[in-house]
């Protein structure tokens, strides 16, 4: 009877123990399938939704560029809204993958120097510009900005040009003329930067009306033509195809120094140059969290 019972405690003992391992093993086995998850799975749904919130940018940026061609075009002073979505969502259940970005108006970026027989001294144009900069993770940063009219985006230290300001050129050689209309971002003060996560409005409205509204200054006998902003790359294939089929070499030459001006020289002097200015007042308010 006794040697019974001391097996039946043995035989407990046993099941006990193997239920402990197999527990062991199981929360094992779940750890190593979570550490692959997070390890090799999570990094590539995390840049895939970075690259998408990307994308989404670049399409909220080009209705920031619509709304400010708009308003640059209609005498209206009524106030646009335009949205701007920063830093990206965490993975559900891994809670983890939550990015952050800024937005902010830079100040004077952006300079156009104008050298012509009107005046002795130059005449300068400068002008604020509107930049995303994303915080992401795994996919590459990226800028958006718009600047002068032109809608930029910059990866490190190289920058393209993905929505044309209004340049244009008319006739051909030295009876060509210049137009440039120079949509002039005005920050309104405290309320030109934020960073973090949610939507963010940016609120633009035209500031000036009839009669400055429709005035070009015209400006004779160009000879040169400086450029002051740190995406030159973007500006020097902007002017070679607005130049494009008007101007050749035999008429300007054009000097590159890279993150710091484009200069444009022209071998016998320019006949008109016509530039506008459409000044926005420009805010950036509180954003949305999600």
């Amino acid at each position: 009877m006794k040697k019974c019972i001391k097996n039946r405690i043995i035989h407990q003992n046993d099941e006990a123990v193997v239920g402990i391992v197999v527990t062991v093993l199981l929360i094992g086995l779940i750890l190593a399938a979570l550490v692959m998850v997070n390890t090799i799975y999570v990094p590539d749904w995390l840049e895939e939704s970075e690259a998408v919130h990307m994308e989404d940018v670049s399409n909220q940026f080009s209705q920031l560029k619509y709304a400010l061609d708009l308003q640059s075009m209609v005498n209206d002073t009524t106030s646009m809204t335009t949205y701007v979505t920063l830093g990206n969502k965490e993975v559900p259940f891994f809670d983890t993958g939550r990015t952050f970005g800024s937005l902010q108006i830079d100040e004077e970026s952006f300079n156009i120097t104008i050298e012509h027989e009107n005046e002795t001294v130059n005449t300068s144009f400068i002008t604020d510009s509107i930049r995303y900069s994303s915080g992401n993770s795994y996919f590459v940063n990226q800028d958006y900005i718009f600047q002068a009219g032109a809608l930029i985006l910059a990866q490190d230290q190289s920058n393209v040009l993905i929505g044309k300001p209004p340049l244009y050129v008319d006739s051909y050689g030295p009876n060509s003329n210049i137009t440039f209309k120079l949509i002039n971002i005005i920050g309104v003060s405290g309320k030109t930067a934020v960073s973090g996560y949610g939507i963010y409005p940016i609120y633009t409205e035209l500031k000036d009306i009839e009669p400055s509204f429709e005035g070009y200054r015209h400006f004779y006998n160009v000879s040169n033509i400086t450029i002051y902003t740190e995406y030159t790359n973007t500006w020097n294939k902007t002017i070679i195809s607005a130049f494009l089929n008007h101007l050749t070499s035999d008429h300007y030459t054009l000097t590159e120094n890279e993150h710091v001006s484009i200069e444009i020289s022209f071998k016998n002097p320019l006949k008109i140059f016509r530039l506008r200015t459409v000044n926005i007042l420009t805010q950036i308010s509180g954003g949305i969290a999600e």
